[in-house]
């Protein structure tokens, strides 16, 4: 079979086609910004754009913006171009330019990723708020064909990556939640129990549930204040090294429950959990109204977990002190044996 005709396909040095980074690499990525659009899930609007812009005292190569699929509003993007291989002054630069101008987009083209520099990108992608490129540049030439420009991706972000970040964000946003959700209840509480002389330690928390310990009590047992996405409630939370601990003390406990539950003031819901290292007695806030809740909601719902919670300390904490310490059977055993 004849072959046909070979074309060589040649790599062309990329100072011969723009001697000066700035000056002649960025300004025609400016004039050519499709170029680079083609290789991005979205398009950095030529309007935006502009070469050279002051960030302090360096000049950022590339400043534009762009339409986020994930955002209704536009967003800065960061284009910092090297034709050399990648080196630590072009990341720092980066960074330093994402910082000044809020960026949540940057690009890096250069003429070749060291490992350590794509390995840095990815870190950006996985871990910041930053969605991060790294390119490599090239220009090649096909049987004396003109020069052809190709972008190769080194990094990127990934679908995975967007997905944990937006999980990070959403989880970052709960927390924040919660933590006002407290800040707003946990003073009242602190004012209805003053007279116990419990509940009087600021508590800064995002968890969704705040703890504090019976004095004297035997074992670990506390009074507990918990939140929901749109509901709340309080215990006393039995805890044991073992099971058989842990029911021993609810036991004790359960054979003052008439009593309890009538200071009180209303029957609480008694569960042993029986196998578990766990036991409460519980009350459920009938006022709806929880962290994702509109705060304005919040006064009502603290001031009846603030009166709860003083009236279950008044029903439990004298009780819980007077509590027979547990003795473990096996324990007995040992003790028999020696």
């Amino acid at each position: 079979m004849p072959s046909g005709p070979t074309h060589r396909v040649e790599s062309v040095p990329l100072r011969t086609i723009w001697p000066r980074e700035q000056q002649d690499f960025s300004q025609w990525l400016v004039d050519n910004i499709d170029f680079l659009n083609d290789h991005l899930p979205f398009d950095i609007d030529p309007e935006s754009i502009g070469a050279e812009q002051s960030a302090g005292d360096f000049w950022v190569d590339i400043v534009g913006e762009a339409t986020d699929p994930d955002s209704t509003d536009p967003v800065k993007v960061i284009i910092e171009n090297q034709l050399e291989h990648t080196d630590h002054d072009h990341l720092g630069k980066l960074l330093t330019y994402v910082s000044a101008f809020d960026a949540t987009k940057a690009i890096w083209i250069s003429a070749r990723a060291r490992p350590e520099h794509a390995k840095a990108v990815q870190w950006l992608n996985d871990e910041s708020n930053i969605d991060a490129w790294l390119f490599d540049v090239g220009v090649i030439r096909i049987a004396g064909s003109p020069e052809a420009p190709l972008l190769t991706q080194i990094v990127g972000p990934s679908d995975l990556s967007r997905k944990a970040k937006a999980d990070k964000r959403a989880s970052q946003a709960e927390r924040a939640e919660k933590q006002a959700f407290w800040a707003a209840v946990l003073p009242v509480v602190a004012v209805a129990c003053r007279d116990q002389g419990v509940w009087q330690r600021p508590i800064t928390t995002s968890s969704v549930y705040v703890s504090t310990s019976v004095r004297n009590g035997p074992g670990r047992i506390a009074w507990q204040l918990w939140v929901t996405a749109h509901g709340s409630w309080i215990c006393l939370r039995i805890h044991g090294q073992d099971a058989e601990e842990a029911l021993h003390y609810y036991r004790e406990l359960a054979a003052s429950r008439h009593d309890i539950d009538g200071e009180f003031g209303e029957p609480l819901t008694w569960d042993s959990l029986e196998g578990s290292l766990t036991s409460v007695v519980r009350w459920d806030n009938p006022v709806h109204g929880g962290y994702r809740d509109d705060p304005e909601q919040w006064e009502p719902v603290a001031e009846r977990l603030a009166q709860a919670m003083s009236h279950l300390v008044k029903a439990t904490g004298a009780r819980v002190a007077a509590l027979p310490k547990y003795v473990s059977v096996h324990h007995e055993t040992d003790a028999e044996l020696a």
